[in-house]
């Protein structure tokens, strides 16, 4: 009996020495995390940059630029990411309207301040680049329970995708509150297919478009239908189109959480292990057999083989010989058809080039005091990517949980609470710049009906603050983890965010005659 007691004590003590450290540690990081964010707030500034009469630079310039973005510097020590809570460099990059009138923006600490600057002065001779006030305060500031302003935004993913096949016999590893809360004989999918994202495909870029080669009047600028649609606001209406950005790399190697986890067995995935995985599975038809197994042909039959002499002489399946354990088999490139060839190559030139992780979004303000909302609007949103989409590339899609209105009936959205709680959040997290580290959405049930009716009457910070509390007390071990990010390199980038030249002809879009520069530095005395 003694016994007994001392292994329970023994056990009680190993919980609570294990709780104990993980809720320390859980609302540890929150703290010294928000601080960081807290004085990377402080220290950013707004650098807007003033466009010239004239352009004459592909978007290879900003391409050149955007390079010198892959910031991962600070997370390279234990402390740095585990006790003082510092958290990757992340840039913005922003075109708004505001009224009808067009600015473009980069949104950077401001120790990148000089650099982004003597680069932009440098690729693009003729710009003036300038600190200005964040714009997003001169938004009517939206509440979900409030009738001052009216929002619709949405959020931006690639979308392609492709099967993986599980192996004979894999399962995927549960936590064990998995294991608790889910019916595992469900959620097994060792019988079935998961799908990854296609992100190592790219978009169709400028180079694709000629702009990189054709004269300014003969140039086919997919961003000029943004830039309409945005000249097109008039008095309270607001609109801007957002990419945040962080070096890729700090995915790849675990100093920050992994952007892809393979469905199937819940391991993370790197983009070159996704871009391999890619390859071999829907290009190459990777196939790997263990001795034993049967041969087949190229047409799907079996192949046979003679055995034995005389009377006992007998065809019988082909295998795979005793030289070794297993054997690997390929499609040849020779062998590939037109189409994937082609998808073979886009692969290669998109991860020949630097990788960003982004995060995209549009969004439509309006002050309702001073504007009239214009529910046509909300298409122009939704088509706001279609231009840089082609067949054969990958294409920009919606990405639902970064949506204004996701709800496709009206018992779904009862007297709008839902879509006024979608509109907040999407609104906070363009003002705030979230997207790669949210606060929350660890626990579904706080983003559910009942959390939605539960919380109507109080401020959204007020029910991120109780989430995030009662999140860390229920699932210690668990953190949001960021589902709208994807893969762009620097080409693709460049073609979603440049700067135009004069087949841009929108007449709210604002040049200057020239920019402002210093006298030479050796002029005689």
């Amino acid at each position: 009996m003694q016994f007994i007691i001392d292994l329970m004590l023994l056990s009680f003590y190993a919980f609570f020495t294990v709780a104990i450290f993980s809720y320390t540690r859980r609302f540890w990081m929150m703290y010294v995390n928000q601080n960081f964010i807290n004085k990377m707030q402080e220290d950013t500034v707004m650098l807007e940059i003033l466009l010239p009469r004239e352009i004459d630079k592909s978007p290879l310039a900003m391409e050149m630029i955007l390079s010198n973005m892959t910031q991962s510097g600070g997370l390279g020590s234990w402390y740095a990411r585990g006790i003082a809570g510092a958290m990757p460099t992340t840039f913005s990059l922003e075109i708004a309207s505001l009224e009808g009138v067009v600015h473009f923006y980069i949104r950077t600490h401001k120790k990148f301040k000089e650099l982004l600057s003597s680069n932009l002065y440098a690729h693009y001779p003729g710009v003036e680049v300038v600190e200005v006030d964040d714009y997003t305060t001169s938004f009517p500031r939206y509440e979900h329970n409030k009738n001052n302003a009216s929002v619709w935004g949405q959020g931006f993913k690639l979308n392609k995708e492709f099967t993986v096949i599980p192996k004979k016999g894999g399962k995927a590893k549960q936590s064990f509150l998995e294991k608790i809360l889910r019916d595992t004989l469900e959620n097994d999918p060792k019988d079935k297919e998961g799908k990854l994202p296609a992100d190592i495909i790219p978009i169709r870029t400028y180079i694709d478009l000629g702009l990189d080669k054709n004269k300014e009047e003969m140039k086919v600028d997919p961003l000029v239908s943004v830039l309409e649609f945005f000249g097109s606001l008039g008095k309270g209406e607001y609109a801007a189109f957002q990419i945040l950005i962080e070096d890729e790399s700090i995915h790849d190697d675990k100093k920050t959480a992994a952007i892809w986890h393979n469905p199937l067995d819940h391991e993370a995935i790197s983009t070159e292990k996704l871009a391999t995985l890619y390859k071999d599975t829907m290009i190459r038809n990777k196939k790997t057999f263990k001795k034993g197994d049967n041969i087949f042909d190229d047409y799907g039959n079996p192949k046979m083989t003679t055995v034995g002499e005389g009377d006992q002489k007998k065809s019988v399946n082909l295998t795979y010989g005793d030289l070794s354990e297993t054997y690997t088999t390929y499609n040849s490139e020779i062998s590939l058809t037109t189409e994937k060839k082609l998808e073979l190559e886009l692969i290669t030139r998109k991860m020949s080039k630097p990788l960003l992780a982004c995060v995209m979004r549009v969004v439509y303000v309006v002050d309702n005091t001073r504007g009239k909302f214009n529910s046509n609007q909300i298409q122009n949103c939704l088509s706001f990517a279609k231009p840089f989409n082609a067949p054969g590339f990958n294409t920009i899609g919606f990405n639902m949980s970064d949506f204004a209105n996701p709800y496709d009936y009206d018992w779904h959205n009862p007297k709008k609470i839902r879509s006024n709680w979608r509109s907040e959040e999407v609104f906070d997290a363009f003002v705030e710049r979230e997207g790669f580290h949210p606060h929350t959405g660890v626990i579904k049930w706080f983003s559910s009906p009942d959390a939605d009716g539960l919380f109507y009457k109080y401020s959204g910070s007020i029910r991120r603050t109780v989430t995030m509390v009662a999140e860390a007390i229920l699932d210690p071990f668990g953190h949001p983890h960021a589902d709208g990010v994807f893969v762009l390199n620097t080409e693709e980038l460049a073609t979603l965010f440049h700067l135009p030249g004069l087949v841009a002809t929108v007449p709210t879009l604002p040049r200057i005659d020239s920019r402002k520069a210093v006298a030479p530095v050796n002029l005689p005395i």
